[in-house]
């Protein structure tokens, strides 16, 4: 958990230097097609070729991106002032223990491809919806 912690700071400070335009969803599919070019999953392992000629910076910011919002999505924050009351996500998804970061890579993928109206929207709102309809919270 250390590493992805420390990943998600490293995006953070990264986007905070960068200007403050958001991604768009078409621009992550193509930095993650890239990624999908270079990365050999192995188990649980992901391994990234290099010298295939594919620039890595593009391939970091899809893997980081998702990586520091796959995080988010775990989080549970907690009422200090009403302890009893139930946890809350902010993104407001509840995926399961034992989903893998590559998962959450295909399935971005997947749904980017297959809704090319929506490539003109906000990469974070793709990713929210995504994991919305796929992990909804129990009411």
């Amino acid at each position: 958990m250390t590493i992805r912690v420390a990943m998600l700071v490293a995006v953070l400070l990264v986007g905070a230097s960068a200007p403050a335009a958001a991604m768009k969803t078409g621009e992550l599919l193509a930095q993650c097609e890239q990624l999908e070019k270079v990365w050999v999953i192995v188990g649980n392992d992901v391994r990234f070729r290099t010298g295939s000629g594919i620039n890595e910076v593009i391939v970091g910011r899809c893997w980081g991106y998702l990586n520091a919002y796959f995080d988010i999505a775990y989080v549970s924050l907690f009422n200090s002032e009403n302890p009893s009351a139930p946890p809350t996500r902010p993104l407001g998804a509840c995926p399961p223990t034992g989903v893998s970061l590559t998962q959450f890579v295909r399935m971005f993928l997947q749904k980017a491809r297959a809704n090319p109206a929506q490539l003109h929207e906000d990469a974070f709102s793709t990713l929210r919806n995504l994991l919305n309809e796929n992990f909804p919270c129990p009411r």
